[in-house]
């Protein structure tokens, strides 16, 4: 069985062998044929000849392939891409247009910047006007009561000051100027928004008992000092705070009952006394007007009504002196 195949394969390689040789037979026995090539004019005797050899014939047919094969495959890219094109061709207008939209955008914002550029020029004057305006109203613009927010402003204020002072100001420093002025302006209201300024009660604010020394309202001939202001108000009346601030205290006072105490900032501290029901708790942030607690008769107290106090750095102060009553 061994014997039989190596026997065929011989046959095989032997039968392949024989095609080689002939095919090599044939190539040699072509190469030695010569082609003629003859050029001759119809108005002249004279003729010309040319011998190739059969090599060039195989060459010719070669590069006559390749040729036929790249002209294929150009047409075929071609087609490819003139159907790829009609294809796309709705998303090519569109970037089309938008390559035009883009380009009249540049050119308006081009415009615009020069325009911009020209009317800076010809209003410096003006600006220059307006921000001296604006340095006198932000020098005026600190609450006749409250010293207590001035130590924040006074440094910001030197440097509006100091840029305002100078004679030629570029661009610049009229926008670190405008800057510093709006940065002062919200600096200013962020201190204003922490002055007790307005009342804990809305509508009726009739005072039962100011602010100092008063005889004992629970009777005998004695005096002692309050520090506070006591509202009249019904059970259940809302209390609101005074100013923006955090809840330092809210809970149970023996003298004050529910008692809610907030520390606005700067040293400054209001509470609100005998309430009937909390609404906010310790920790919590409050601003300027928020409900935080319900009116009542709570710890040591002749009857429903408010005790509103407050104190600076410590100290008992009237809180009537932040509001205009």
């Amino acid at each position: 069985m061994q014997i039989f195949q190596l026997l065929s394969k011989f046959k095989i390689a032997s039968y392949f062998s024989q095609i080689f040789r002939k095919l090599k037979k044939n190539f040699k026995s072509e190469l030695k044929v010569k082609f003629t090539i003859i050029f001759f004019r119809p108005d002249n005797a004279e003729v010309k000849q040319y011998h190739i050899p059969a090599c060039c014939n195989f060459i010719f047919k070669i590069a006559a392939g390749m040729l036929l094969v790249f002209s294929l495959a150009l047409i075929s890219h071609t087609l490819y891409l003139a159907n790829y094109i009609k294809t796309h061709e709705t998303e090519f207008a569109k970037i089309d247009q938008l390559e035009s939209e883009l380009i009249t955008a540049e050119a308006k914002v081009a415009a615009l910047s020069k325009k911009n550029t020209d009317l800076i020029s010809a209003n410096l004057p003006t600006i220059a006007a307006f921000e001296d305006q604006a340095l006198a109203a932000l020098r005026s613009q600190t609450v006749s009561h409250t010293a207590l927010s001035r130590g924040s402003n006074d440094s910001r204020g030197l440097a509006l000051e100091e840029i305002a002072s100078q004679d030629d100001l570029s661009l610049a420093d009229h926008e670190k100027l405008l800057q510093l002025i709006y940065d002062t302006a919200v600096n200013n209201a962020n201190q204003l928004a922490r002055i007790p300024s307005i009342l804990p009660l809305k509508g009726s604010t009739y005072v039962t008992s100011p602010y100092g020394y008063r005889r004992n309202p629970f009777g005998g001939r004695s005096k002692e000092f309050h520090d506070g202001v006591d509202f009249a108000a019904n059970y259940g009346t809302p209390v609101y705070a005074t100013a923006d601030g955090i809840v330092s205290f809210a809970g149970w006072d023996y003298g004050y009952g529910r008692k809610i105490v907030i520390n606005h900032g700067n040293g400054i501290i209001t509470f609100y006394g005998h309430n009937s029901k909390l609404l906010v708790s310790t920790g919590a942030k409050v601003k300027k007007g928020d409900m935080i607690a319900y009116s009542g008769n709570t710890g040591r107290s002749s009857g429903p009504h408010l005790h509103y106090g407050a104190y600076v750095n410590g100290k008992s102060v009237n809180p009537l002196t932040f509001t205009n009553k």
